[in-house]
């Protein structure tokens, strides 16, 4: 005969994570613009991997570690991606260099600015 023990106590559920875009700060665009482009890009992808470097040390100062799984790697664009809990997002609006955060898959982007009808563009004569 064999006894099972069912226990009652569950641990805590975690935080659901999602995926976010943060836009950061970037250079000035007079202190880059006379810059040859690739030393332009490596140094807006040094100036986002510093700041991705500070983010992480501002979210153990304030007791995130847990609400954050990760930060990707740095681009050469003023944008890094993350994932992390909702109430996790919303602190990191307070921090340094950070500019907005957005949760991917409800962006919206309307890139033409205008509607179908709109979109027609009379032909050339030849």
């Amino acid at each position: 005969m064999s006894i099972r023990r069912t226990s009652t106590h569950r641990p805590p559920e975690r935080p659901r994570m999602r995926r976010y875009m943060l836009t950061i700060e970037r250079p000035p665009s007079d202190a880059i613009a006379h810059l040859p482009r690739d030393q332009r890009y490596d140094q807006l992808r040094a100036s986002s991997e510093h700041i991705r470097v500070a983010l992480l040390v501002w979210i153990e100062a304030h007791g995130l570690i847990q609400e954050v799984a990760r930060i990707e790697l740095a681009t050469g664009f003023h944008l890094l991606f993350m994932v992390a809990t909702p109430h996790a997002a919303s602190e990191l609006l307070a921090a340094p260099r950070v500019i907005s955060i957005e949760p991917l898959g409800t962006l919206q982007v309307d890139l033409l600015g205008y509607d179908d009808d709109d979109a027609m563009l009379p032909r050339q004569a030849t």
